[in-house]
């Protein structure tokens, strides 16, 4: 009987191995993707990691992800396995040529399945993705790897311990907390996306005569983002950059799960969801503190079912909070939540 593996490092699994396993799990009735890690290299996630990574894409459901340990007490070893591997270009011809001799040498394995890579993921690999990671580049890395990859290596590259995505509609306090949550732990920091809309705003304006930005995120986003989508990205990537070493990272984008926009490709492996248990409270707020104009987003972004659905779709971890107590009891409850010291 020849058992099928998919091995590598996968450090960490990209769309491009995606597509391989996916592609052979149409020829296997089962198979198996081995995760292993040589001793002579070093690598940014140990072999657990990368399974948890492998767990944010749809894999089909005749494919099993396991350790090479776990393989190993299978007896997923020996002249019966039939190893897949996946082909890219010229120089994956060589590479693999030394790869087929040592496992030949180290574990009998004789046979070989070669995929030639989708031509439209030709250039995608775990070290590019890990490249545009340190740079950041957020637009290019969200085209490698799943969201929840993205935030892994961005909280790898740039020595992060949690990056967040903080969404929730207007009045939910969003804000308020995350600044109360920076002053109360000194190696937290908050990036308000809001305030990009004055350094883009100009740009808008040149663009959309005599309409507000405001305005035309609301009426007319998909044109807004096309403008300006690259700009807001590299000002993020930016500001990230900055924060290097930092324990805590909150990137506040209200409308971060919105499907227009699709923003938790980019930095939205973790997301934090803040809302009042009653949304009418959340409305009051809005008009307590006359921000009227933001009336119209509470029924464009997300509210917290929606919420779920995404990020269970999505295979992102969502964490939420209620803003409905004071400031400092929602803090403290955050702290608890998340095991973060304050």
């Amino acid at each position: 009987m020849v058992n099928p593996v998919f091995p590598g490092s996968f450090c960490p699994p990209t769309y491009g191995h995606l597509d391989i396993a996916t592609r052979a799990s149409r020829i296997f009735e089962r198979f198996t993707i081995v995760c292993s890690n040589s001793d002579e290299k070093s690598y940014w996630f140990t072999q657990d990691k990368c399974m948890q990574l492998w767990d944010s894409y749809k894999l089909p459901k005749n494919v099993d992800v396991i350790s090479f340990g776990q393989a190993r007490e299978r007896g997923l070893v020996g002249s019966e396995l039939l190893m897949i591997r996946g082909i890219r270009g010229g120089e994956d011809y060589a590479y693999e040529s030394e790869i087929m001799k040592y496992n030949h040498e180290k574990f009998e394995i004789d046979d070989f399945l070669y995929l030639i890579s989708n031509p439209d993921l030709m250039n995608v690999s775990a070290s590019r993705a890990r490249e545009m990671a340190e740079q950041p580049n957020l637009l290019e890395l969200s085209r490698v790897v799943s969201p929840m990859t993205v935030t892994a290596l961005l909280e790898y590259a740039l020595n992060i311990q949690n990056l967040f995505l903080v969404v929730g509609r207007p009045g939910a306090g969003k804000s308020t907390i995350l600044e109360e949550i920076c002053r109360q732990d000194s190696s937290s920091r908050w990036i308000n996306t809001d305030n990009y809309s004055d350094i883009l705003a100009p740009m808008a304006a040149e663009h959309f005569v005599g309409e507000n930005i405001v305005q035309l995120a609301i009426e007319r986003p998909k044109e807004l983002s096309a403008l300006i989508g690259e700009q807001w990205l590299s000002l993020l990537a930016r500001n990230l950059d900055t924060l290097r070493g930092t324990r805590n990272v909150f990137v506040e984008v209200a409308y971060g799960l919105a499907e227009d926009k699709k923003i938790y490709r980019f930095v939205g492996g973790k997301v934090l969801h803040m809302s009042c248990s009653d949304p009418g409270e959340q409305r009051q707020r809005i008009l307590d503190r006359q921000t009227p104009e933001l009336m119209p987003f509470f029924d464009i972004i997300p509210d917290l079912s929606e919420s779920r659905q995404i990020t269970e779709r999505e295979r992102l971890v969502m964490t939420e909070l209620e803003t409905d107590d004071d400031i400092t009891k929602t803090v403290s409850k955050f702290f608890e939540r998340l095991e973060v010291p304050s």
